[in-house]
């Protein structure tokens, strides 16, 4: 995926459409791809048909076959590049803005902004994610190696300047995943009135739980 492209995993896909460089073949499947997201996003996996797909791609039921040999197939393959997708972009994000900043705070801030509006334009993807683990298990042990990435990239880190032993680190790592998830969640996928009304800017939210990140990690906001 280009990196300058939107944050959004639905217009990821259809730009992927243009590229100059597909064959018809490439650039049929793209479109499969971009109207199973589409569907996704917008109707869920229980209206879900390669019906819908084909005519929503503009191509025939046969045509899917050539590619996918039904639709749980074919929704794994999206799924699964989604989920690789949200970790290439924060891990992006984060390399960058290390070269920019020495200051842990300022950096976690930075990385939780962006994941913030990452998840916001993603919310109903990630919540399709959820709930399919039970149909497709498969998109369990890809989501937990994501966790598994990340918490062990934090872990080293607070272990390098925390008062956490590895082991201890590793799971506040875990801790501190799950928290900024179940957050976002719950502000943009269950839409809590109550988490709604404090009104929050994205700035001010990614400082808020930047706090709250740096503080249980290493004890206080400057671990220096």
């Amino acid at each position: 995926m280009n990196p300058d492209h939107s944050a959004n995993f639905l217009r990821l896909l259809e730009a992927r459409i243009q590229d100059p460089g597909f064959t018809k073949g490439e650039r049929t499947r793209a479109t499969i791809r971009w109207a199973t997201a589409a569907i996704l996003e917008g109707s869920g996996y229980a209206s879900f048909s390669l019906d819908v797909v084909a005519r929503k791609a503009n191509v025939s039921r046969p045509t899917i076959y050539q590619y996918y040999a039904n639709k749980r197939d074919c929704v794994f393959e999206v799924l699964s590049e989604f989920l690789t997708i949200v970790f290439q972009f924060v891990e992006r994000t984060g390399k960058a803005r290390r070269s920019k900043t020495n200051d842990l705070l300022t950096l976690v801030t930075d990385v939780n902004r962006e994941y913030i509006a990452f998840y916001r334009e993603n919310a109903a993807l990630m919540e399709r994610v959820r709930e399919l683990r039970q149909d497709i298990p498969e998109l369990i042990s890809l989501q937990q190696d994501v966790n598994r990435k990340w918490a062990e990239r934090l872990a080293a880190h607070i272990s390098r300047g925390g008062p956490l032993s590895p082991k201890q680190a590793l799971l506040t790592a875990y801790a501190l995943e799950s928290m900024i998830d179940d957050f976002l969640r719950e502000l943009f996928v269950l839409k809590n009135p109550h988490l709604a009304a404090l009104n929050l800017s994205d700035d001010a939210l990614a400082e808020s739980l930047s706090g709250v990140w740096v503080r249980a990690a290493y004890g206080r906001l400057d671990p220096g």
